[in-house]
């Protein structure tokens, strides 16, 4: 088994929603408790097909949209009133293609280049302490809900002349309360189980400079994820993964979209620790059930996380 200090960490990864298609999820394990101190540099490769855009809340109705993302994100947790606090920021970079049928005519479009960046926080409220490497390993799991935030900033490629872009050309925040209990003797038990529950809500910025009008603007989106993980040995877990949207309507020019989209997708993620420093996860998700302007599609991730 590796040392306790290292092999702790390896199914701790902050994933990001990278708005990607319907599998636009944290992932599992995504707020696990982490020793004070913990960094980690975090790489994604991403493909989506479907029918959104880069941003949760992105769906395009009679769209067929293909992604195409790397993202690196850099995470360290500290000590903020003696509880787990983990600090984090997001580069994405890549490609988006997309066709959008209209009535009498198909418009095309391609976007490459950065995303949108993202900064975030994850606060501890409940059975997160901050703990040193040797306290995490006496720590034993059961309860713990969080607070989470992230900010998404304007700073991708954007071209108003195109119907869909990598970047959004807006501010959104996510508020979120991760909430998770874990069955175990500790973090490092190869049998350990977690049940994780993560409910949230985005809010928008309006854009001022929208595909083929003045100003867009969207209401709140509420949706949340839902895992299931468990360890089979000390180096690989597994977990069933549920997101769920709903809202994100959007006003056009000041007239209602009649958009409100409603989606449930399900997927499934697998972990394996590479080595003392590295771990690698693996998603695979798929929309189930939607309405006409909910998120449809699938999606496939794959993350390495190293330790340093």
């Amino acid at each position: 088994m590796y040392p306790h200090t290292k092999i702790a960490l390896l199914s701790l990864s902050l994933l990001f929603p990278l708005a990607a298609a319907h599998a636009a999820d944290d992932g599992a394990r995504a707020y696990q408790l982490a020793p004070v101190g913990t960094q980690m540099l975090t790489a994604y490769g991403i493909v989506t097909h479907g029918n959104q855009s880069t941003m949760p809340g992105s769906v395009i109705r009679g769209s067929d949209v293909d992604v195409q993302v790397g993202v690196v994100q850099y995470t360290e947790v500290f000590d903020v009133g003696g509880h787990a606090t983990a600090l984090f920021g997001v580069l994405p970079y890549g490609e988006v293609k997309a066709t959008v049928k209209l009535p009498g005519q198909d418009i095309t479009s391609t976007s490459k280049g950065l995303g949108d960046a993202q900064l975030g926080i994850a606060y501890g409220l409940i059975g997160s302490p901050a703990l040193t490497p040797e306290q995490y390993v006496q720590q034993r799991p059961g309860f713990s809900l969080g607070v989470l935030g992230k900010l998404f900033l304007p700073t991708g490629e954007y071209d108003s002349h195109k119907a869909v872009n990598l970047g959004t050309h807006r501010y959104a925040l996510e508020l979120g309360l991760p909430t998770s209990y874990a069955l175990g003797e500790s973090y490092l038990d190869p049998s350990l189980t977690t049940f994780e529950l993560l409910p949230a809500v985005i809010v928008y910025g309006d854009n001022d400079s929208p595909y083929g009008a003045d100003r867009s603007s969207q209401k709140p989106l509420y949706g949340g994820e839902a895992h299931l993980t468990h360890n089979f040995g000390p180096a690989f877990w597994a977990s069933a993964d549920a997101l769920f949207w709903r809202g994100g309507e959007t006003r056009t020019d000041g007239v209602d979209d009649d958009n409100q989209q409603r989606s449930l997708s399900l997927g499934v993620t697998a972990g394996v620790n590479l080595n003392r420093t590295s771990s690698l996860k693996m998603t695979y998700g798929e929309a189930v059930e939607r309405n006409e302007d909910g998120v449809d599609g699938w999606l496939g991730r794959i993350v390495l996380s190293v330790l340093f």
